[in-house]
C-alpha cells in the first residue's frame, strides 16, 4: 500500500507485539491475536502497542521481515553481551566451544496464492500424486553457547531453500569467527553437517571441531567402530530424568588418540581424537534402551579430562 493507507508506519510496535507474545507462550498467530485481544489497555501502552493486532497482520508482517536482517539482531544484541562481560564461562572448562544445530520451522500455508517460489529461503515441499505444495521448511542453522551460563543462542543464519545444513556451515561458522574472533576455541555439530570440506574450513580458521558421525554406510563409521571394539570406558556419569518414572540416564566415555599420518588415510588428516559414547535408559532399575554415538575431534585428548570430555558432549545437546 501507499503510505497513507498503511494502518502500521512503524514496525516496532509490530516487533514488540511479535516478543511479547513469544514471551507469553503463544503457540501461533491465532494465539497471539487472542492474547493481544485480552490484553488491558494500560499493559498495551506500556509496552508501546496501541492496539490489539490481527493474526494476519502479523503474518503478512513477519512474511515480509527479511530472515538475514532479523537474525543480525541475534549477532547485535550477543555481541553486546561478551562485550560487557554479561557471559561467563562454566566452572571447569579452559575453553568456550559453540555447538550449531539446524532448525525446522514448518509452514502449513504454502498454497499457489503465496508465491512461495518467489522466497529464497522457504523450502516448499509437494504431495508426491498430486503435486501440490504440502508444507513448508524455514530453517536455519542455530548457535548456542553451550559452554557458558544460561547456554545463550549467539547466532542464527537462514538456510536458502535449495541446499541443506552440511551446505550452510560455512556460512554459519564464518559469521561466528567474524563476530566472535578468539572468544570460542571449538564448534560442535552433529552428523548433519559432518564433512571434509566442513572439518577443513574450521581448522583453515584457526579453531577445532567436534562431528558426530553417524552414517554406518561411511567407511570412517565402520574403522571407528572396529577401533573401539572391547575398549574400556574411560568416565561414567548418571543423570536422573524423571524421579516420578524412576528414569535413569548413564553414559559411559570412551577415547582413542589418533596420530597425524601423512597419507590420506580413512580418517582426516587433522583429526586427533576419537569417542564413543555408549548411553543406557533405565526405568524403575530395568534396561529398556541403548544407544551408541561415535565423534571425531581435532583436538588432542590431553586438553580435557575424560570426564570434561563427556560433559562437553553432553552439553553439545544444549543447542536444543
Amino acid at each position: 500500500r501507499s503510505r497513507r493507507g498503511r494502518r502500521w508506519k512503524n514496525p516496532t510496535p509490530l516487533f514488540k507485539a511479535v516478543l511479547l507474545c513469544l514471551a507469553a507462550g503463544c503457540k501461533g498467530l491465532t494465539e497471539a491475536e487472542e492474547l493481544m485481544q485480552d490484553m488491558p489497555p494500560w499493559v498495551r501502552k506500556m509496552v508501546g502497542i496501541r492496539k490489539a493486532i490481527a493474526d494476519t497482520t502479523l503474518r503478512t508482517f513477519l512474511c515480509k521481515a527479511h530472515p538475514v536482517e532479523l537474525c543480525k539482531l541475534t549477532y547485535i544484541v550477543a555481541y553486546d553481551a561478551w562485550k560487557r562481560g554479561a557471559i561467563r564461562l562454566l566452572d571447569g572448562f579452559p575453553f568456550h566451544a559453540v555447538s550449531l544445530d539446524g532448525k525446522y520451522p514448518s509452514v502449513s500455508d504454502v498454497g499457489r496464492s503465496d508465491n512461495h517460489e518467489k522466497s529464497k529461503f522457504l523450502q516448499v515441499h509437494h504431495d508426491k500424486e498430486t503435486k501440490e505444495p504440502t508444507h513448508g521448511l524455514v530453517r536455519t542453522v542455530t548457535a548456542t553457547l553451550v559452554t557458558a551460563i544460561g547456554r545463550p543462542v549467539i547466532g542464527v543464519t537462514p538456510i536458502p531453500g535449495d541446499t541443506n545444513e552440511k551446505g550452510s556451515f560455512k556460512k554459519a561458522f564464518g559469521d561466528l569467527v567474524r563476530l566472535f574472533g578468539r572468544r570460542f576455541k571449538m564448534v560442535m555439530y552433529d552428523a548433519g553437517a559432518t564433512c571434509r570440506s566442513n572439518a577443513d574450513a574450521v581448522i583453515a580458521a584457526g579453531k577445532h571441531y567436534l562431528f558426530q558421525i553417524a552414517d554406518p554406510r561411511w567407511e570412517m563409521y565402520k574403522t571407528v567402530e572396529l577401533l573401539f571394539e572391547g575398549k574400556t570406558p574411560t568416565a561414567r556419569d548418571f543423570q536422573v530424568i524423571s524421579e516420578k518414572k524412576k528414569t535413569l540416564l548413564g553414559r559411559e566415555l570412551t577415547v582413542l588418540p589418533l596420530s597425524a599420518c601423512a597419507k590420506d588415510t580413512i580418517f582426516w588428516p587433522h583429526t586427533r581424537s576419537l569417542f564413543k559414547v555408549h548411553s543406557k535408559t533405565y526405568v524403575e532399575g530395568v534396561l529398556t534402551g541403548t544407544k551408541t554415538r561415535y565423534f571425531v575431534c581435532s583436538m588432542e585428548p590431553s586438553a580435557l579430562s575424560p570426564e570434561k570430555w563427556l560433559a562437553l558432549i553432553v552439553l553439545r545437546w544444549g543447542v536444543e
